[in-house]
């Protein structure tokens, strides 16, 4: 009796008479419909060439090498970057150099984060060519210590007048020349370090033997040495600068 009480309950409700009829007497034309479209149907977007495509897959491969390479950079440091004159140059300076000629070439200057990371890329890359200089005109100049101020008689003969004649005087010029250039190449190495935020220790250590230099020297230009005015000592001036003189005092 249950069962058949439940039996006919669920056939009244799902296909009895009362759900039949209303079934019939529908309109299923508006019971079933489709839903309306809408009034506007977006724009796609436009048809992009290969060329389009593959100009935006190199702008993406310079983007990428620019962000890589100056993480890569600054991972490795900041400054102490050369260790010795001669040594190897680092991994991340070609990949940078290139990732800047690239985007550059390509007009991305702009676009994005590369305004940051060109201009972090323009610091690492200068600190590491002022520390490289520097550590080369160091070592064309260290040697100096052991020959300035020791002039001996290239002539072989003692008592020639070896400074009298044209081939003495054209040695020994040669000589100040030699002398005068590279302790003027590691004066401007030194400042070209210490605006490029060098290493402190490596530019200190060169101020020292720049010192060391000029009081060795006899042969640097009376009219071109002047004192340091941040108080390092005596100061080279460049080639065509003379210090001021008065003519009668001197």
């Amino acid at each position: 009796f249950i069962f058949k009480e439940h039996f006919t309950v669920m056939a009244h409700s799902l296909v009895g008479a009362p759900r039949l009829l209303k079934a019939v007497w529908s309109d299923p034309i508006h019971v079933f419909t489709a839903s309306p479209p809408p009034d506007i149907y977006p724009a796609l977007p436009p048809l992009k060439s290969a060329a389009q495509l593959e100009k935006e897959r190199l702008d993406e491969q310079a983007n990428t090498a620019l962000r890589s390479g100056v993480d890569a950079a600054f991972q490795r440091g900041f400054r102490g970057l050369c260790a010795y004159h001669g040594c190897p140059p680092p991994a991340e300076e070609d990949t940078l150099i290139w990732a800047l000629d690239a985007v550059r070439s390509r007009g991305l200057d702009l676009m994005g984060e590369n305004p940051i990371l060109l201009k972090r890329a323009e610091t690492w890359l200068r600190t590491l060519h002022a520390e490289r200089g520097l550590l080369k005109a160091s070592a064309q100049a260290r040697p100096e210590l052991l020959i300035v101020g020791n002039r001996k008689n290239l002539h072989g003969l003692p008592g020639k007048p070896w400074l009298s004649t044209l081939e003495g005087q054209t040695c020994e010029g040669e000589v100040r020349d030699l002398a005068w250039s590279n302790i003027e190449a590691l004066s401007v190495a030194i400042k070209t370090a210490k605006e490029a935020s060098a290493q402190e220790n490596l530019v200190k250590n060169n101020k020292a033997l720049l010192g060391e230099l000029i009081a060795r020297t006899r042969e640097l230009p009376a009219d071109r040495c002047v004192l340091d005015p941040e108080g390092d000592g005596l100061k080279l001036l460049p080639r065509g600068h003379q210090r001021a003189i008065k003519g009668f005092t001197g």
